[in-house]
């Protein structure tokens, strides 16, 4: 656990950190600052077997990593990502290439999601809860609440201007037999999905809204 009381803080992990876990549990709090979180695989709230979270409650906040990140639920997992307030950004667009070969476009698995292995692990369940500000979600193919695997992934934002950008099965999906959903309470928001798969769509006995 990681309970840091004041200050414009940066944490930093390129695996398996920040608020993070592996058959275990692993808690970040942050109470007030303008904070950086800048994580590679399995960071920012991911858990794998276990119960990891993490929960900023002021500022206006960066999050940014590579996959399976920012309210990633593995197989046997319960993830969290809440913010409670600021005007944040979250990027979870970095250097794996698309899944689908698609050119210029990277794998996410972040940003409310759950996340199974189909050779026969199910997935967990992620959530990414901001509660106010105008943000920013940035994510490649999977994420932005998407449940995939037996699995369920939830955005929800709660108030304020956000933009949401994703790629195939972003903002509200789902596949193989998952629960996936975006939730915006508030706000003139734009959503913008790049490919296909998108935006409260569903594969293969899945529901997504």
């Amino acid at each position: 656990v990681i309970d840091d009381w004041a200050g414009n803080d940066r944490y930093e992990s390129p695996f398996a950190g920040i608020g993070a876990c592996a058959f275990g549990v692993g808690i970040l709090v942050d109470r007030a600052g303008d904070d950086t979180y800048a994580g590679g695989t399995w960071t920012i709230g991911a858990a794998f077997a276990g119960i990891a979270a993490v929960c900023d409650l002021g500022g206006s906040d960066l999050y940014r990593s590579e996959t399976h990140s920012q309210g990633c639920g593995g197989p046997g997992g319960a993830a969290l990502l809440l913010d409670a307030a600021g005007n944040d950004r979250y990027r979870a667009d970095g250097t794996t290439p698309s899944v689908y070969g698609t050119p210029t476009v990277n794998v996410s698995f972040s940003q409310g999601v759950g996340f199974g292995y189909r050779i026969g692990a199910s997935g967990g369940v992620g959530a990414l809860v901001d509660l106010a500000g105008n943000d920013r979600y940035e994510c490649g193919e999977f994420g932005q609440g998407c449940g995939y695997y037996l699995s369920m992934g939830i955005l929800r934002d709660g108030s304020g201007d956000d933009l949401y950008y994703g790629n195939r099965y972003a903002q509200g999906t789902a596949a193989h037999q998952s629960f996936g959903a975006l939730l915006d309470d508030a706000g003139n928001d734009l959503y913008w999905n790049m490919t296909a798969a998108g935006q409260g769509a569903a594969w293969d006995m899945s529901a997504a809204a």
